[in-house]
Protein backbone atom coordinates (compact mmCIF):
# COMPACT_ATOMS: atom_id res chain seq x y z
CA UNK A 1 0.00 0.00 0.00
CA UNK A 2 2.99 2.14 0.74
CA UNK A 3 4.07 1.63 -2.52
CA UNK A 4 1.41 2.48 -4.44
CA UNK A 5 0.86 5.59 -2.48
CA UNK A 6 4.58 6.41 -3.47
CA UNK A 7 4.60 5.78 -7.23
CA UNK A 8 1.04 7.84 -7.08
CA UNK A 9 2.69 10.48 -5.90
CA UNK A 10 5.82 10.13 -8.32
CA UNK A 11 3.64 9.90 -11.38
CA UNK A 12 1.63 13.10 -9.80
CA UNK A 13 4.74 15.15 -9.35
CA UNK A 14 6.96 14.14 -12.17
CA UNK A 15 5.08 15.94 -14.43
CA UNK A 16 6.35 19.35 -13.82
CA UNK A 17 9.66 20.08 -15.69
CA UNK A 18 12.51 22.41 -14.90
CA UNK A 19 13.80 25.07 -18.15
CA UNK A 20 15.85 27.49 -18.47
CA UNK A 21 14.64 29.93 -20.68
CA UNK A 22 15.72 32.79 -23.10
CA UNK A 23 14.57 36.30 -23.48
CA UNK A 24 16.10 38.77 -25.61
CA UNK A 25 16.73 41.48 -25.67
CA UNK A 26 17.57 41.21 -21.80
CA UNK A 27 17.32 43.62 -20.22
CA UNK A 28 13.96 45.02 -22.42
CA UNK A 29 11.00 47.66 -21.56
CA UNK A 30 7.81 47.23 -22.03
CA UNK A 31 7.29 48.54 -25.09
CA UNK A 32 9.83 46.54 -27.25
CA UNK A 33 9.68 43.12 -28.76
CA UNK A 34 10.98 39.97 -27.38
CA UNK A 35 11.39 36.81 -28.05
CA UNK A 36 11.05 34.18 -25.58
CA UNK A 37 13.47 30.60 -26.18
CA UNK A 38 13.27 27.60 -24.98
CA UNK A 39 15.37 24.57 -25.89
CA UNK A 40 13.21 21.43 -27.15
CA UNK A 41 15.56 19.34 -24.64
CA UNK A 42 14.64 20.85 -21.69
CA UNK A 43 10.85 19.25 -22.45
CA UNK A 44 10.02 15.92 -22.71
CA UNK A 45 6.65 16.53 -24.62
CA UNK A 46 5.68 12.34 -24.38
CA UNK A 47 5.30 13.26 -20.06
CA UNK A 48 2.65 15.56 -20.99
CA UNK A 49 1.20 13.59 -23.96
CA UNK A 50 1.88 16.49 -26.03
CA UNK A 51 1.38 16.00 -29.84
CA UNK A 52 2.54 18.18 -33.25
CA UNK A 53 5.14 20.32 -30.82
CA UNK A 54 2.03 22.02 -29.44
CA UNK A 55 3.60 23.72 -26.45
CA UNK A 56 2.11 27.04 -24.68
CA UNK A 57 3.16 30.65 -22.49
CA UNK A 58 1.12 30.92 -19.72
CA UNK A 59 1.86 34.59 -18.21
CA UNK A 60 1.17 36.64 -15.33
CA UNK A 61 2.15 40.38 -14.05
CA UNK A 62 3.57 41.12 -10.81
CA UNK A 63 4.52 44.63 -9.74
CA UNK A 64 8.06 46.02 -9.49
CA UNK A 65 8.39 44.21 -5.44
CA UNK A 66 7.19 40.87 -6.47
CA UNK A 67 3.11 40.75 -5.50
CA UNK A 68 0.56 39.77 -8.41
CA UNK A 69 -1.30 41.93 -10.78
CA UNK A 70 -3.14 39.78 -13.04
CA UNK A 71 -2.88 37.25 -15.71
CA UNK A 72 -1.68 37.96 -18.96
CA UNK A 73 -5.40 38.39 -20.86
CA UNK A 74 -4.35 36.08 -23.95
CA UNK A 75 -4.16 32.88 -21.24
CA UNK A 76 -6.85 31.16 -22.36
CA UNK A 77 -8.12 28.73 -19.36
CA UNK A 78 -5.98 26.56 -17.54
CA UNK A 79 -7.82 23.19 -19.69
CA UNK A 80 -7.54 25.06 -22.70
CA UNK A 81 -4.74 27.70 -23.81
CA UNK A 82 -5.26 30.22 -26.00
CA UNK A 83 -3.71 29.70 -29.66
CA UNK A 84 -2.63 33.55 -29.04
CA UNK A 85 -0.05 31.55 -26.62
CA UNK A 86 1.06 28.86 -28.85
CA UNK A 87 5.07 28.42 -28.81
CA UNK A 88 6.56 28.57 -32.46
CA UNK A 89 8.40 25.32 -32.45
CA UNK A 90 11.78 25.40 -35.14
CA UNK A 91 12.66 21.64 -35.44
CA UNK A 92 15.99 23.19 -36.88
CA UNK A 93 17.38 24.09 -33.77
CA UNK A 94 14.87 22.17 -31.65
CA UNK A 95 13.82 25.39 -30.07
CA UNK A 96 10.49 27.38 -29.19
CA UNK A 97 9.94 30.93 -29.43
CA UNK A 98 7.06 32.87 -28.78
CA UNK A 99 8.06 36.90 -29.70
CA UNK A 100 5.35 39.50 -28.46
CA UNK A 101 5.61 43.26 -26.77
CA UNK A 102 4.54 43.04 -23.37
CA UNK A 103 2.78 46.03 -22.55
CA UNK A 104 0.70 44.79 -25.75
CA UNK A 105 0.36 41.47 -24.68
CA UNK A 106 -0.64 42.06 -21.86
CA UNK A 107 -2.79 44.42 -21.57
CA UNK A 108 -0.75 46.35 -19.42
CA UNK A 109 1.52 49.59 -19.01
CA UNK A 110 2.31 49.41 -15.20
CA UNK A 111 3.40 46.13 -14.22
CA UNK A 112 7.24 46.00 -13.68
CA UNK A 113 8.16 41.88 -13.65
CA UNK A 114 6.44 39.25 -15.91
CA UNK A 115 6.09 35.69 -14.83
CA UNK A 116 5.33 33.13 -17.18
CA UNK A 117 5.72 28.89 -17.21
CA UNK A 118 5.41 26.78 -20.13
CA UNK A 119 2.35 24.19 -20.25
CA UNK A 120 0.52 21.55 -22.57
CA UNK A 121 -2.81 23.33 -23.87
CA UNK A 122 -4.34 20.80 -21.35
CA UNK A 123 -2.36 21.80 -17.90
CA UNK A 124 -4.19 19.35 -15.63
CA UNK A 125 -1.87 16.81 -14.06
CA UNK A 126 0.78 19.73 -13.62
CA UNK A 127 1.84 19.05 -17.40
CA UNK A 128 3.77 22.77 -17.07
CA UNK A 129 7.08 23.74 -16.57
CA UNK A 130 8.90 25.46 -13.37
CA UNK A 131 7.67 29.23 -13.16
CA UNK A 132 10.09 31.71 -14.81
CA UNK A 133 10.13 35.50 -13.93
CA UNK A 134 11.56 38.34 -15.70
CA UNK A 135 12.08 42.11 -14.98
CA UNK A 136 11.05 44.95 -16.94
CA UNK A 137 13.36 48.42 -17.73
CA UNK A 138 16.62 48.48 -17.58
CA UNK A 139 18.38 50.98 -15.16
CA UNK A 140 20.19 53.96 -17.17
CA UNK A 141 22.22 56.88 -16.21
CA UNK A 142 24.26 59.67 -17.24
CA UNK A 143 27.35 61.22 -15.42
CA UNK A 144 27.16 64.89 -15.23
CA UNK A 145 30.36 65.36 -13.29
CA UNK A 146 33.32 63.97 -13.61
CA UNK A 147 33.15 64.53 -17.35
CA UNK A 148 32.66 60.96 -18.44
CA UNK A 149 36.77 59.38 -19.33
CA UNK A 150 38.47 61.82 -17.36
CA UNK A 151 40.68 61.87 -14.39
CA UNK A 152 40.23 64.03 -11.04
CA UNK A 153 42.75 63.57 -8.63
CA UNK A 154 42.63 64.38 -4.96
CA UNK A 155 44.69 65.27 -1.81
CA UNK A 156 43.98 63.44 0.87
CA UNK A 157 41.01 64.33 2.88
CA UNK A 158 39.49 66.12 0.33
CA UNK A 159 35.83 65.90 -1.01
CA UNK A 160 34.51 65.45 -4.49
CA UNK A 161 30.88 65.83 -5.82
CA UNK A 162 29.96 63.19 -8.40
CA UNK A 163 26.30 63.65 -9.90
CA UNK A 164 24.61 61.42 -12.07
CA UNK A 165 20.78 60.95 -13.29
CA UNK A 166 19.24 57.82 -13.34
CA UNK A 167 15.82 56.11 -14.73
Amino acid sequence: LILLFFLQNLLTYSQVQTITPVVSPNPFERNQSITITVQGSQINEATWGVTNNALYYWGWMLDANNNPIGDCPSNGVWTSSSETNRFVYNAGNDTYTLTFVPETFYSNTIFGKLGFLVKAKDGTGDKKSNDNVFGIGAFQYTLNTPLPNSTTLLNSGSNFTISAVST
